[in-house]
């Protein structure tokens, strides 16, 4: 299974401070794999920050390009951070979950809103959180495994994630 799996896209997905970012650069490094930021990548294709493009063009118009975004990058290698608002369901379901390894950073939310104290700036939906956390929570669970996050570091979460990626023979 390693030689069939072992290269797959493994996918980082979770509400906004969930710590994508910060493990998938951990991971990637430790894999000896590309990453990609899911929200960077659509702030460089457009030349702005995610939040500017958010405020700017509108959240459908960010959304229509993180999934043309996923349509577009290799189905293996990568070690991929997905945007809060990007989700396991419908045809993301099968890119993350079946083609992929999917690992949900789960936290509370009481956790995730400390960790993003001071960001308002840098997360326009920051103000719904609470709403936005309820309806993508339920889609968040869809995928391959959780690591609860709430008391670990960085460092604890990609080993956390290294360690299912080890069990499951896929590295």
């Amino acid at each position: 299974m390693a030689a069939e799996n072992g290269c797959l896209n493994v996918y980082l997905c979770g509400f906004m401070a969930a710590g994508k970012t910060t493990v998938g650069r951990i991971l990637s490094e430790k894999l000896g794999r590309p990453f990609l930021d899911t929200d960077e990548e659509a702030g460089r294709r457009q030349g702005l920050t995610a939040a500017d493009i958010i405020s700017g063009k509108g959240l459908f118009f960010f959304r229509e390009l993180e999934s043309r975004i996923l349509k577009e990058m290799p189905r293996s290698g990568l070690v991929v951070a997905l945007g809060g608002g990007i989700y396991p369901e419908g045809e993301r379901e099968d890119i993350f979950c079946r083609r992929g390894f999917c690992v949900f950073l789960s936290a509370g939310l009481e956790t995730l809103l400390k960790r993003a104290a001071g960001q308002a700036k840098t997360r326009p939906l920051l103000y719904a959180a609470g709403e936005l956390y309820a309806e993508r929570l339920p889609f968040y669970r869809r995928a391959s495994v959780t690591v609860e996050t709430d008391r670990l570091s960085a460092e604890e979460t990609a080993a956390a994630v290294l360690d299912l990626l080890k069990k499951r023979d896929l590295i």
